[in-house]
């Protein structure tokens, strides 16, 4: 399905001019659809322009108990506190580094995981633990936003101490184990920063806990095949990536990653015919994918003099299921 974001916008302004002005809930929650279309269009200085006029988002006039029109009886937890969705909160806070303001952005996240610890420091001392475990959620939620955050800045150092006290803080599961999917981002980001060493450490555990547990055997598998590529044994990776790809034959990034491999084994028509056959096989999804089509038309110019037309054939199966919030410019016709 094509992501129509325009239409999507479109339908959100018009819900928010039909809106009842008393219904803040559905307001805020069609202000956030909004905002996140435009977002998605790239249309980010509109979205801010569109933020500005919503304030402060943490006024006292945006929570339920500023409407003494709710009636007492039908108060409840549901019913307590700001109006305001925190996804609307998040876009809020990263909306400046898609404006390039990059410190702005990592500035307000710390400020709504701040707002979130205190949240869950008073649900405690007020004996509210049903309060307690979503804001808890809610404050790793925004701690792995600004990892994400400052890997995009390029601090692999700090993205990784945050994410050693996610780990530490919110990677122990209600049954006592360890939370994988965290510790395998945080080994990945020990080979970004080129500490081989560390990141065994840490895969070690995940092979350990994941031993007996069959869902994340790909995980395990993919985690062996990043070690491996960090070592330079192009060949073992790309043995373990293909066995993983029998299993799962759409997983797009053991596709990626095993044309990786091949370029650096010397076989770059191998990785063409790889990332075509797959783009082709599956158009709704890898081949709307902005890294495998870029990375597509990356080897199109280093096989061929001029790829020109090759990209264009790209461009031309893309036009068929792209939404319209693709960036056309990963073809690189330019």
């Amino acid at each position: 399905m094509n992501n129509m974001w325009r239409a999507v916008a479109r339908y959100a302004r018009q819900q928010l001019v039909q809106s009842n002005p008393t219904d803040l809930e559905q307001i805020l929650e069609l202000w956030y659809l909004r905002l996140l279309a435009l977002t998605k269009l790239g249309l980010y200085q509109l979205a801010s322009a569109e933020l500005d006029k919503l304030g402060d988002l943490s006024r006292a006039e945006l929570t339920f108990e500023f409407h003494n029109a709710i009636p007492k009886q039908q108060q409840d937890s549901s019913s307590s506190g700001s109006m305001v969705p925190f996804e609307l909160r998040i876009l809020a806070a990263r909306l400046p580094a898609w404006l390039k303001y990059p410190l702005v952005a990592l500035e307000r996240l710390t400020m709504l995981a701040v707002h979130c610890k205190k949240v869950v420091v008073n649900s405690i001392s007020m004996m509210h633990a049903k309060e307690m475990g979503p804001w808890r959620q809610r404050e790793a939620q925004v701690y792995l936003v600004m990892a994400t955050q400052m890997m995009e800045m390029n601090d692999y150092t700090g993205a990784a101490s945050t994410m050693e006290m996610v780990s530490k803080q919110f990677g122990t599961k209600k049954d006592g184990k360890q939370d994988l999917d965290i510790l395998s981002a945080l080994g990945r980001l020990y080979l970004q920063l080129g500490d081989i060493e560390s990141a065994e450490k840490i895969y070690g555990q995940v092979d350990k806990e994941g031993s007996q547990n069959e869902a994340i055997v790909e995980t395990v598998q993919m985690n062996r095949a990043f070690l491996l590529m960090a070592k330079g044994e192009w060949n073992q990776a790309a043995a373990v990536l293909r066995g993983i790809l029998e299993a799962n034959k759409e997983n797009l990034l053991v596709v990626n990653n095993l044309a990786v491999c091949y370029v650096y084994l010397g076989q770059i028509s191998t990785a063409i015919e790889l990332l075509s056959t797959m783009t082709t096989q599956n158009p709704t999804s890898a081949g709307t994918c902005e890294t495998a089509v870029m990375n597509l038309c990356t080897l199109y110019e280093l096989r061929y003099d001029p790829a020109t037309g090759h990209k264009v054939n790209v461009m031309k199966q893309v036009a068929r299921w792209v939404g319209d919030s693709f960036q056309a410019d990963c073809i690189k016709l330019q």
